[in-house]
């Protein structure tokens, strides 16, 4: 009994290690200009690779590409910049909306 905890605890620790090794997303796109000075604060900024209109602040998200309007989304924009993940808020529209 006592080796089969021990064998549970060390193969817990084993695969919660690996869970956590997981690879970060690195490509970010960021719909909301709130949610883009969050990202920013957070130390995020230089995963961005895209945002949408409403992200003016700070003057330095001016340069990177535009996906268009947080409500009203282009997909061809979102996945031409290749995003590992979309950051977005209720306001963001539905994967549904998006057909």
């Amino acid at each position: 009994m006592r080796l089969a905890n021990c064998v549970l605890l060390c193969s817990s620790l084993l695969f919660s290690h690996a869970a956590a090794a997981a690879e970060l997303p690195q490509r970010w796109v960021s719909s909301g200009g709130s949610l883009s000075e969050w990202v920013v604060r957070l130390g995020g900024e230089s995963k961005l690779v895209g945002v949408d209109t409403t992200s003016l602040h700070p003057q330095s998200l001016r340069q990177l590409p535009s996906v268009g309007y947080q409500r009203a989304l282009s997909a061809e924009g979102v996945l031409s910049l290749r995003p590992d993940i979309l950051i977005g808020s209720d306001s963001t529209p539905s994967a549904d909306s998006a057909r």
